[in-house]
C-alpha cells in the first residue's frame, strides 16, 4: 500500500472512532431524555393530584365557614331568645315587686307620721 492510502486508512480509522464516540453519547444523551420525560410525566400527575386536593381543601373550608357562620347565628338567635325570656321574667317579678315597693312606702310614711 501507499503512503496515501495509509494515510486515507488512517483518517478512515479515526473518523470510525469518532462516529462510535458519537453514537455512544447520542444514545446516552436519548436515554436521558427518556429519563427526563417520564420523571416530568409523574410530576404532572403529582402536580394535578395537588391540585385536585387544594380544591377539595379550598371547598371543604368553604363549608366550614358556612357552618361556623350558621352556628354563630344560632348562638346569636339563642341568646337573643334567652335575653328576651329574662327580660320577660324579669318584668312579670317587678309587678308583684313595685307593689311590694308601693306599700312598704306607705308603712315608711306611718313610721314617719309616729316618730314625729
Amino acid at each position: 500500500m501507499s503512503r496515501q492510502e495509509l494515510l486515507s486508512l488512517g483518517h478512515l480509522s479515526v473518523r470510525l472512532q469518532e462516529f462510535g464516540e458519537l453514537r455512544l453519547q447520542h444514545s446516552k444523551t436519548k436515554k436521558q431524555l427518556q429519563d427526563s420525560t417520564t420523571e416530568l410525566a409523574h410530576a404532572r400527575r403529582r402536580s394535578e393530584q395537588y391540585e385536585l386536593e387544594v380544591k377539595k381543601l379550598r371547598s371543604r373550608i368553604e363549608e366550614l365557614k358556612d357552618d361556623l357562620i350558621a352556628a354563630e347565628n344560632e348562638v346569636r338567635l339563642l341568646a337573643l331568645t334567652f335575653a328576651t325570656a329574662h327580660r320577660i321574667r324579669a318584668g312579670k317579678g317587678s309587678v308583684p315587686m313595685t307593689g311590694q315597693c308601693m306599700g312598704g312606702g306607705s308603712q315608711l310614711k306611718d313610721f314617719g307620721c309616729c316618730r314625729k
